[in-house]
């Protein structure tokens, strides 16, 4: 799992970096026969095409050359968050998240469709928390803080969670909770 999250890592780093030369680099790709079994579309990804790519053309990355553009687009993301959201404990949320990028971009989408349900004046707040009998086992918790009384914020809670949060729960793998914070 940690290989598959560092190689979208990777990726999304290169394909910004220079998307045109990564579409030319996947067309020549695709054109070799390596003489080896074609990977099924749903288990390759495109980091995949770029690390042969790059294999093929003497250009491969060392571990410490990866770890490096790993923990920089980590920050990057992070840095993005931070406009959107504030932090308790801060340290603690960034290393969750650099352990369960998969929420990343759930997170990036959070704001506007909470937004959309509760109106832009409120406040999000991103917390780890830990269950004290699973000491391993940690959750992300977005807390919308809110000065709406607890009979005006339920049900726009219960509307944003069957329009949009009960679609998208899958994508956590049980990591990310929302819920209320009155202030």
């Amino acid at each position: 799992m940690a290989i598959l999250t560092l190689n979208k890592t990777f990726f999304a780093f290169n394909q910004r970096k220079n998307p045109v030369s990564r579409r030319q680099n996947r067309k020549e790709f695709d054109q070799i026969n390596l003489g080896v079994e074609k990977i099924p579309e749903h288990r390759s990804s495109d980091y995949v095409l770029d690390s042969l790519s790059q294999i093929l053309n003497n250009q491969s990355l060392s571990p410490e050359q990866i770890a490096k553009i790993q923990l920089r687009v980590i920050d990057e993301k992070f840095n993005s968050l931070a406009k959107k959201y504030r932090f308790s404990k801060i340290d603690e949320v960034k290393n969750f998240l650099s352990k369960n990028q998969h929420l990343i971009s759930l997170l990036e989408e959070i704001p506007s469709r909470i937004y959309q349900h509760f109106g832009n004046g409120q406040g999000l707040l991103l917390k780890v928390s830990h269950d004290p009998d699973f000491p391993q086992s940690s959750e992300l918790w977005v807390f919308i803080l809110t000065e709406l009384s607890a009979k005006q914020a339920l049900p726009l809670l219960e509307k944003f969670d069957e329009e949009w949060w009960l679609k998208n729960l899958e994508q956590t793998f049980g990591k990310l909770n929302i819920s209320l914070d009155y202030i």
